[in-house]
């Protein structure tokens, strides 16, 4: 009976973990500043995929359930942007992220984490510092063909995802 108990909390504990998202600590922080929430479902990129000439970025883009981006960059609060990269750190610390890369220079930090199942990569997650924006994306994740795509795509920080291959 103990271990009963036992069990149900750590269940508890575990879906309480996982409740607690990285939507809920930018929503919690929402009224204290200018934060921005950027939602690409699952059905652009399967039309992406539909249209795109080279195959590659086929494949990436139909194994992408979805692209949500949080951003805290224009939020003139120095302080609430501080409090909120502070619960951002400690929610990857505590979590079934696994860091797999960290870029620093100068005044910034950004950091990618993954989450896998199994031997899968369903989510590849970037966190950068210096605008409190964090960048998820969901589904069959490849890294090496996203590193060749995000060449095109600009994004700060993604260039360093072609050194994984090496």
């Amino acid at each position: 009976m103990k271990n009963l108990i036992t069990i149900i909390l750590l269940f508890m504990t575990v879906v309480n973990a996982d409740a607690q998202s990285i939507k809920a600590i930018f929503d919690k922080h929402i009224g204290e500043g200018n934060y921005t929430t950027v939602t690409i479902n699952g059905a652009l990129f399967q039309l992406a995929a539909e249209y795109a000439e080279d195959k590659e970025e086929a494949n990436v883009a139909k194994g992408i359930e979805g692209i949500r981006v949080f951003s805290a960059e224009e939020c003139g609060n120095h302080q609430a942007k501080k409090a909120l990269m502070n619960e951002l750190w400690s929610f990857f610390d505590n979590s079934v992220y696994k860091e797999f890369m960290r870029v620093e220079e100068k005044h910034d930090k950004v950091v990618f984490y993954m989450k896998k199942s199994g031997e899968k990569i369903i989510e590849l997650t970037l966190v950068a510092e210096d605008d409190a924006s964090v960048i998820q994306i969901t589904g069959d994740i490849n890294l090496a063909e996203i590193a060749k795509i995000s060449k095109t795509m600009n994004v700060q920080g993604m260039e360093n995802l072609e050194e994984i291959e090496q």
